[in-house]
């Protein structure tokens, strides 16, 4: 083993060893051409930026098309009126012995025979039909048709039967003479 002095330089070492980046790494200012770019898995480059967009046709839509589309699922008369009945019925609880009620959970099953007539009461003489306002009390109560129909009373289930018998014939189809 030789030993080199401390005044003789070695010219292998460098005099500014800051300045030089080791062998082994890679400069990362420097971009390596060997790397593919884009996915691995999709061999594409999607979220490189380089996409192409597919070219579409021009649609070409008939105007009364829309109108007889809609009419027979959106009927904004109704929308209009259903919407009026949700917010005379909002109006109504509020002013009612149970709006401290949280109407986010579901109510007693025991107080909603009692909602249901304040409220239908309230309801009365607006212009109303006895189903929109049944509907529209159950979906406010969040109850279930079936449920709601069971705990109501008698006078309001007949009013309920005799539209439905009046408008589509709901009884008579099945041969019943009688309501209950």
């Amino acid at each position: 083993m030789t030993k080199t002095p401390k005044d003789k330089k070695n010219p292998d070492t460098p005099k500014d060893k800051k300045n030089l980046a080791p062998k082994d790494k890679k400069n990362p200012n420097v971009k390596d051409d060997s790397k593919k770019d884009g996915d691995k898995i999709f061999q594409n480059d999607y979220n490189m930026g380089n996409v192409e967009h597919e070219a579409f046709p021009d649609l070409k839509i008939d105007p009364d098309y829309s109108q007889s589309y809609l009419s027979n699922f959106y009927n904004s008369e109704e929308y209009v009126e259903r919407k009026d009945l949700d917010e005379k019925i909002y109006s109504l609880f509020g002013e009612s012995r149970w709006s401290n009620f949280s109407i986010r959970k579901k109510f007693p099953k025991d107080h909603l025979p009692h909602i249901f007539t304040y409220l239908r009461k309230g309801l009365d003489d607006q212009g109303h039909t006895a189903v929109d306002m049944f509907i529209a009390i159950a979906d406010f109560l969040d109850v279930n048709y079936e449920k709601l129909y069971d705990l109501i009373g008698v006078k309001y289930k007949e009013e309920i039967l005799v539209e439905l018998e009046r408008k589509y014939q709901v009884l008579s189809s099945k041969n019943e003479k009688r309501l209950f």
